[in-house]
């Protein structure tokens, strides 16, 4: 589900042929942090847009030319990614690629 929202094609019209919306944040992202270089990238979102954001930082982490660490600050996600999605986020935050935050209320 937010894997697909994120990586499958757009369905507006306008999109060019093979646009997903993460392409869209990514070009909009290496614009503004070429227009703010000393600026840094947080993501935030609240229940299902804190999925999203969590997923959306771990890819944004993995791109060289935005800077690091992405931050990744979200109120009330459910879980989402397996064992592979986990070590891998751990790898992101040990080397100072991404910082992630998941505030939750029991």
């Amino acid at each position: 589900g937010f894997y697909n929202y994120l990586f499958n094609e757009t369905e507006d019209e306008s999109d060019l042929k093979g646009t997903t919306k993460y392409d869209q944040i990514l070009e909009d992202l290496k614009e503004l942090t070429v227009k703010y270089p000393d600026h840094k990238v947080y993501v935030t979102g609240h229940s299902l847009g804190a999925a999203l954001s969590g997923l959306c930082s771990f890819f944004l982490a993995c791109e060289p030319d935005l800077p690091k660490p992405i931050s990744c600050i979200n109120f009330a996600s459910p879980r989402f990614g397996g064992e592979i999605y986990y070590e891998s986020s751990q790898y992101l935050e040990k080397t100072k690629q991404l910082r992630m935050l998941r505030s939750v209320n029991d």
